[in-house]
């Protein structure tokens, strides 16, 4: 079983990869808008072709950071299974005296591959997200030039910020049912929450095996500040994996149904309200009646704040980092339309946006400040390929 704490920075060190990405492809996009000819684009197919072919070299720079991107995952993959296994294993021989074999070098492997397979469908989306997104602002932009709206230099412009500040989508989530969109991701962020759900549910996985093998009949879920309200109902409990079960007088509700784990059954099957669903720091591991606790329900903060309060104000700050980034990749390309254009109004609109980012960069700061019992800074999540390069080694 993996702490909440780890998981919370599980997924940065390939995220931070995918941010550099994310900001080479963002930045190549910006430079091809500003160079490129609006009237060229007027015809839509031309414009199309030009971002299809654009896809190629969009993929180019995926390949780049190919190396630096395995490098991440097997380091994330291999320190998250060997340390949640020891944790299993040395619960099961404490509970039950059961000695049972370490995780074997082919079986991290299996789950690299498992993460770099998701990665490769996630490159394919990031490349698909990037040449729409070129499409969807430079018709745009040739509209407003068509229409009489604009001069073909502010049009061009406002093009390039809105792309670079809207980043690069990967990820939209559909309702099964409707096929509505739900929600969408930027690059960074869709990747770091696939790995973090990726180890989790590879490390729970082999957790179920280790109590299948040791005859560990039940298992203990962790639990966190500011957990979502959803799955304060289950966190921090012990539980049967078969069935209801009542020993020494204490009654253990159903693993399966309480926490909605196997995605089937009880009133936290949904996706987001399941334990190991998507974006839970929620683990689980084996337990015996009789052990001693790691984990309670609904844990109190120190600083005396309930965990919704704790969500609310985590939630508020992720926001806010966001709005960062966004602001950051604006900048840069006002800059960028300011150096190949060195006009009043292009300096004009780098000026405005600097200001926007700095305004946005202190609103983050006073929300950290003035809950600073609860929040801390993490300028990893402020980066937008302004952060240092990230090189793992071969």
């Amino acid at each position: 079983m993996l702490d909440p704490d780890y998981l919370e920075q599980a997924g940065d060190l390939v995220g931070a990869v995918y941010s550099e990405i994310e900001a080479e492809m963002v930045a190549y996009l910006v430079d091809a808008m500003l160079k490129g000819d609006v009237s060229e684009w007027r015809a839509q197919w031309a414009l199309r072709s030009f971002s299809q072919w654009d896809a190629a070299r969009l993929r180019a720079i995926v390949q780049r950071h190919k190396n630096d991107v395995s490098r991440a995952v097997l380091l994330e993959v291999e320190d998250a299974m060997r340390r949640s296994d020891e944790a299993d294993l040395a619960a099961i021989k404490a509970a039950l005296g059961v000695e049972l074999p370490s995780i074997t070098s082919q079986e991290v492997a299996s789950v690299v591959r498992t993460v770099t397979e998701m990665l490769e469908r996630d490159n394919v989306a990031m490349t698909m997200g990037a040449t729409q997104a070129f499409y969807r602002e430079s018709t745009w932009a040739v509209t407003q030039v068509g229409t009489g709206a604009m001069s073909t230099a502010e049009a061009m412009r406002r093009a390039t910020r809105q792309l670079a500040r809207q980043g690069i989508d990967v990820i939209q989530y559909k309702d099964p049912t409707t096929g509505d969109l739900t929600a969408k991701s930027k690059a960074d962020v869709a990747v770091r929450r696939h790995v973090r759900s990726q180890l989790s549910q590879a490390c729970a996985t082999r957790s179920l095996q280790l109590c299948d093998e040791s005859g560990c009949g039940f298992v203990e879920v962790s639990s966190h500040v500011g957990a979502r309200p959803s799955h304060q109902d289950w966190e921090g409990q012990c539980y049967s994996l078969h069935g209801e079960v009542t020993v020494d007088g204490k009654t253990y509700a159903d693993f399966w149904d309480a926490t909605g784990y196997n995605g089937v059954s009880g009133d936290h099957a949904a996706l987001g309200d399941r334990l190991c669903g998507v974006n839970c720091r929620h683990q689980f591991g084996p337990w015996a009646p009789g052990m001693p606790h790691a984990f309670h329900p609904r844990p109190r903060h120190p600083s005396g704040k309930s965990s919704e309060e704790v969500y609310k104000l985590t939630q508020r700050q992720r926001a806010l980092e966001r709005a960062v980034r966004d602001s950051k990749r604006e900048y840069q390309a006002a800059r960028k339309a300011y150096e190949l254009q060195r006009t009043p109004e292009s300096l004009r609109d780098a000026a405005k946006a600097k200001s926007l980012m700095q305004s946005r960069q202190q609103r983050l700061l006073d929300h950290i400040s003035e809950n600073s019992d609860v929040l801390t800074r993490d300028v990893q999540r402020e980066w937008a390929g302004d952060m240092p390069k990230t090189r793992l080694g071969s």
